[in-house]
């Protein structure tokens, strides 16, 4: 009987102390993203940047849409040429747009959701980003779908 309580004080301990430590790693991991990394609380200037400049407009795709084509090309306006990351979650692409800030980039999908991201970083170091969703599937959604057979009518109403 001693040992039976023995062990289930040691075992309640274990736990208690693995619980403890996950709790304490989650709220320092939380505290490190609240907490701004640099201690300079001094004021910074604020440099003279023209918000006009600094845009990011995707023309094609839309946002949230589908596509039966496992390619599919991003074009979009932004500052003259910027340079234009675009990220999906296989392949990295980099093109620059031309001086009137028009560019154009033939991606490959993947079936499923493709998560895209967007960068452009103009002359002066200026970053804007924009994030998009393509799925990419292989069913003919212009088919009618078949009916199933577990369909039935109700007679006498």
């Amino acid at each position: 009987m001693k040992k039976e309580v023995f062990l289930a004080i040691i075992l309640g301990f274990g736990i208690g102390l693995i619980i403890t430590f996950g709790i304490y790693t989650a709220q320092k991991a939380v505290q490190q993203k609240t907490t701004p990394q640099s201690q300079d609380l001094s004021p910074s200037p604020t440099p003279d940047i023209d918000i006009s400049t600094q845009s990011l407009h995707i023309t094609a795709p839309e946002n949230e849409s589908i596509s039966t084509e496992d390619t599919t090309t991003i074009t979009g306006t932004t500052s003259p040429t910027a340079q234009v990351a675009i990220l999906t979650d296989a392949d990295q692409y980099l093109t620059i747009a031309d001086d009137q800030g028009n560019f154009s980039q033939t991606i490959d999908l993947t079936p499923g959701a493709n998560f895209i991201s967007i960068t452009t970083i103009d002359a002066d170091g200026n970053q804007v980003d924009q994030n998009l969703i393509i799925t990419y599937t292989t069913v003919d959604l212009n088919s009618e779908p078949a009916a199933s057979n577990s369909a039935t009518t109700k007679e006498g109403l």
